[in-house]
Formats: structure tokens, sequence, C-alpha cells
């Protein structure tokens, strides 16, 4: 039997606006296994971008908060994980990769909060004796681009 990665149950995420409180997820339930892909589909403003951001713990709270339910990674509560340990989550086992260019900065954080949180992590990979730790690290780091077309 495959290990279970992520399971979500019951998630609701409520967003308190001056017109009162917006219900943006209402009882999100899913569970990934190992070696399974989960393609998540749905009209614009269902709720699917807030719930993975809420996964990686990307919404400012407040005016977002977590209103029920259960996020676990890997058997672990993130609902009650604190930020420290999160980001260690973020910067070494889960990502998220973001539908538009615009989004790749989160509009949340500063630009200086999000280089810095690599900038933390390579260094601490860079001090460490684990050299697979440190590849993985810089690989990550290292932008990919695709061949230029010749001038012919």
């Amino acid at each position: 039997m495959a290990e279970r990665m992520l399971e979500i149950r019951g998630l609701k995420i409520h967003f308190g606006t001056e017109e009162g409180l917006l219900r943006a997820v209402d009882g999100v339930d899913l569970a990934i296994d190992a070696g399974e892909t989960l393609g998540v589909v749905g009209e614009s403003g269902c709720g699917k971008s807030v719930t993975a951001l809420t996964v990686m713990r990307l919404l400012p709270m407040p005016p977002a908060r977590i209103a029920g339910g259960e996020i676990r990674w890997r058997g672990r509560d993130l609902v009650a994980a604190g930020e420290e340990a999160v980001r260690e989550l973020r910067a070494r086992e889960i990502a998220m990769i973001f539908q538009e260019p615009m989004t790749s900065l989160n509009p949340v954080y500063t630009v200086g909060e999000q280089i810095a949180e690599e900038h933390d992590d390579l260094l601490s990979a860079l001090r460490s004796d684990d050299d697979k730790h440190l590849m993985r690290v810089v690989e990550r780091h290292i932008a990919v681009r695709a061949p230029r077309e010749s001038d012919d």
C-alpha cells in the first residue's frame, strides 16, 4: 500500500471582508498517495487556488482563516504546525507551480522575504556536510532555459 502523502478533510476557509464573512472553501476532502497525481479543475473563483495556497500556508491570516477541517502531510497536522515547521516543508518537500507568471512571487510577502527564504535555505545547505542535500538545493536554484533558435 502506498504512503498517504496529502490528506484534506472537511477543509473550510473563510475571509473576513468589509461586507461580512466570505466562505471561500466549504468542506473540501481529498487524498493523494505516493505516486499519484491529482488535477483540480473547476470554475473561476471556486476555491482551487485558495485550497492550494492554504495547504502551502501562503494565505494571509487574517483576513483568511481556516474555519474547520484538517490538512495532513504524511500524517503531520499542517493546521496546527508552526510557521517554521511549515517553512521547512515548503523548502524541502512541498511545492506549488503557480498558474500565471504574475503570481510567481506571492503578493502577501515582500520580494525580499521571499528571496531571503531561498537564500537562507541555500546558505544552510552550503554549511552542511550533506552533499546530496546541497545538490538538491542548488538544482532548485538553477534556471533551465530553452536553447535559442539558430539564426539560419
